[in-house]
């Protein structure tokens, strides 16, 4: 009997419990919101990307011209000492006790004797000043000026 009670008592006690059982629910999952298009990051990205090669390209575009134009001042400051250097020798050259002396030793010229000397008088038909006066120095001489002249001959 004593059996029999304990299992009726455990009956009982399993019945009050699935009774008082509280039941677990489970929260309802919320509604996931639709994906977020993915479009603005990604276009932010490319942009920096390509920004950035720009920029890079840029970069090797001045560098690569800075290089051009250090070998152009390398070359001019170049042409400038030669260019120095060969004012200097004409400088020299262009001495006329030098040129004197060349002329004395190398190639054997003297100055000439007055013997040597010959004055020659040109005649009169080699004469520059004209027979007949310029248009310009009559107008200078009439006092009227070539737009006066103009006019007169225009209107009579």
């Amino acid at each position: 009997m004593l059996a029999a009670r304990k299992k009726v008592y455990n009956e009982a006690i399993e019945l009050t419990a699935r009774k008082t059982q509280v039941k677990k629910v489970m929260p309802k999952a919320l509604p996931q919101p639709a994906p977020k298009p993915k479009v603005l990051p990604v276009t932010i990205i490319v942009f920096l990307v390509f920004t950035a090669c720009v920029a890079i390209s840029r970069f090797a575009e001045i560098s690569r011209n800075h290089g051009q134009i250090m070998s152009f001042e390398r070359d001019l400051r170049q042409r400038q000492d030669t260019t120095e250097l060969l004012e200097l020798e004409l400088t020299a050259r262009r001495d006329l006790s030098r040129i004197e002396k060349i002329a004395a030793i190398e190639i054997g010229m003297k100055y000439p004797d007055e013997a040597q000397v010959q004055y020659v008088a040109f005649p009169e038909a080699f004469d520059d000043t004209p027979d007949e006066p310029s248009e310009a120095h009559l107008t200078a001489e009439s006092g009227m000026s070539i737009w006066e002249r103009i006019l007169r001959l225009l209107i009579p």
